[in-house]
């Protein structure tokens, strides 16, 4: 691919938005694909609009939004190339199927017409560039459908080495679900530990009080529901002190107080999901759809880049300040 990268000067300076700086947002161009432009202004529409936290370095903060700039121009690149392709191909979407692909798109994320119409205009987006995005889209995805001849045939062996190669995408792992009372270091001006202590020593008489005597004395999370963290997983959500007491105990288990920064925290077993696998059988649909899932990407990613070889791409980093 003949590419030429012109490497502008970031300013350091950040300044307000200007109407000229979103007259030169609009217009400012960032790539050159075979003699088509694309324009900052079609990379901020696709750049979530965020403020830079207070205590994020301007410099950590702009590489962050460099890095966001340069995959979502790299997408459009792609979608400019297979939509040039696709029109050397004589490639044709009628009025009936663009309208019908705006229409989907406009009830998957909008109420009516009128609220895409204000989401378009708050981007500075008319409609008719937006219908001529969603044809490049079509003529992009229609010129994929015709240069990829997508192979479903998956043999016994492919399904059953896909299997065993990726048997942890197939496992469940144990779960437990998990109530939590937590006591902080004083209670009323008295020790929380012993506080925690004669409590763990009800709760194991009335293992069923748990829930309302959370409710009345827990410190802690979900507190107003009984102390219920809901289901957890052996290596991840809560903290992990408390996870390793949580999966030493038996269901209907009550744990010693465990000192932690803050307080003492109670445990209880509430419920326990075994870990189960996936049988092969019942693994097969979804593997079959992955491999052929994996395939079309390949193929996909193979055409762009063919295509990309025999183009002319220019690309430019734009202003600084365009980036925030």
């Amino acid at each position: 691919m003949r590419t030429i990268s012109t490497l502008i000067l970031l300013t350091s300076a950040l300044h307000s938005e200007t109407k000229e700086t979103k007259y030169a947002a609009k217009n400012q161009v960032v790539a050159v694909v075979n003699g088509n432009v694309i324009t900052m202004a079609d990379v901020r529409h696709g750049m979530p609009k965020q403020q830079k936290p207070a205590d994020a370095p301007r410099t950590e903060w702009l590489r962050y939004r460099l890095g966001m700039f340069k995959k979502i121009l790299e997408s459009l690149i792609d979608r400019k190339l297979l939509y040039q392709e696709a029109k050397l191909a004589n490639i044709e979407i009628i009025e009936a199927s663009l309208e019908r692909e705006i229409e989907r798109r406009q009830r998957s994320s909008f109420a009516s017409r009128k609220k895409l119409h204000e989401y378009l205009k708050k981007l500075g987006v008319s409609m008719r560039v937006f219908r001529l995005q969603i044809k490049e889209d079509l003529m992009a995805r229609e010129i994929i459908r015709r240069r990829i001849e997508l192979d479903r045939t998956v043999s016994p062996s492919e399904l059953l080495k896909y299997y065993e190669d990726n048997i942890s995408d197939f496992t469940q792992g144990e779960k437990r679900r998990l109530r939590i009372i937590m006591i902080p270091d004083k209670v009323e001006g008295n020790s929380g530990a012993a506080f925690a202590k004669n409590l763990v020593a009800i709760l194991r008489k009335k293992p069923f009080d748990f829930a309302r005597l959370a409710k009345m004395h827990s410190k802690g999370p979900a507190s107003d529901e009984g102390g219920d963290i809901g289901w957890i997983e052996r290596d991840r959500g809560f903290r992990k002190e408390l996870r390793e007491v949580g999966f030493s105990l038996k269901k209907g288990d009550i744990s010693d107080p465990v000192p932690l920064a803050g307080g003492y925290f109670i445990i209880k077993a509430e419920n326990i999901s075994p870990g189960l696998v996936l049988s092969f059988d019942d693994a097969q649909p979804r593997i079959r759809e992955k491999i052929q899932s994996e395939r079309y990407s390949k193929d996909r990613r193979k055409l762009i880049d063919d295509l990309r070889e025999r183009a002319y791409v220019v690309t430019f980093l734009p202003d600084a300040d365009l980036l925030m």
